[in-house]
């Protein structure tokens, strides 16, 4: 005798919108650090910036799939942060990358649902 099939879905223990935008969090962080490294550490300050933001996003990541509030709040730290460092040596504010803006577009959209 075979045992009986169970044709119940699986159950994730975290939702969709999470995963999504932990995943979008981590694609946009891990290809800063890439970036950061690709760009070099001549102006280390600009290398210490962009490190601290792409660590920021896969902190998001990491925050978004456990549902957390403070992951929104990541993701706009790491967008302010190579921004607020144009503004001080006179360049002009960058847009954020339309990854970063899906997976901020996703949390918000859920924030009801966020801890």
């Amino acid at each position: 005798m075979t045992a009986p099939l169970d044709s119940s879905p699986p159950i994730h223990s975290v939702p969709l919108p999470f995963r999504v935008a932990a995943g979008l969090c981590a694609v946009v962080g891990v290809l800063s650090v890439i970036g950061a490294m690709a760009i070099g550490m001549t102006p280390m300050l600009a290398f210490a910036i962009n490190l601290m933001a792409a660590l920021a996003m896969c902190g998001a990541a990491a925050a978004s799939w456990k549902g957390r509030r403070w992951s929104v709040w990541l993701i706009i730290f790491a967008w302010a942060l190579p921004n607020a460092n144009n503004l001080a040596f006179g360049a002009s504010v960058r847009p954020p990358s339309l990854l970063m803006v899906l997976a901020l577009i996703t949390l918000v959209a859920n924030w009801n649902a966020l801890r």
